[in-house]
């Protein structure tokens, strides 16, 4: 993917950044291109190879297209998991380093549906990162403010709250 100086992509780890700059630096005698990435929601500064720019999982930020494609698996049925409390935390956690959009979509829906109560307490940073990475996603897809993007999520994994899909 060819990166352009101010345009936003997506971090696996740390969600939405800017491209700041896009240059050579000299490592170890090798000329290197390094794209500088601002942080959108956080104040952090980064350097990323552009050689190794995919093997980090940067990514551009969705189409509108695969908007709708997240949009159903936010609205798909939730999966029973049989799995206990830390077995469950550390799938969601895996699944969050993976830094696929997927699983963000996933553990959103999964922490949003399961059980009729509150989040725990690692559960509810998981899905405040998460809904924050994705929100701020989906803002700049359908070019709305991060409000609505935020409601169109909760209105979506809502829609079918209680529907539930046996895992295999």
């Amino acid at each position: 993917m060819p990166f352009i100086e101010g345009e936003v992509v997506i971090h696996p780890s740390h969600g939405p950044m800017r491209v700041t700059h896009i240059g050579d630096r000299l490592v170890r005698g090798v000329t290197t291109k390094y794209i500088n990435l601002e942080a959108v929601v956080m104040q952090l500064r980064l350097s990323v190879p552009e050689s190794r720019a995919s093997d980090s999982g940067l990514r551009a930020i969705a189409s509108r297209d695969r908007i709708d494609e997240l949009l159903s698996i936010l609205a798909a049925p939730s999966i029973k998991s049989t799995m206990g409390w830390s077995r469950r935390i550390k799938d969601y956690q895996e699944r969050l380093r993976s830094g696929n959009v997927e699983a963000l979509c996933f553990v959103i829906r999964e922490i949003k549906r399961h059980g009729n109560s509150a989040p725990s307490s690692a559960e509810g940073q998981m899905l405040r990162r998460a809904m924050s990475t994705l929100s701020i996603e989906f803002s700049l897809a359908l070019q709305v403010d991060e409000d609505e993007a935020k409601a169109i999520i909760e209105e979506t994994v809502s829609a079918v709250g209680g529907e539930l899909q046996l895992s295999a």
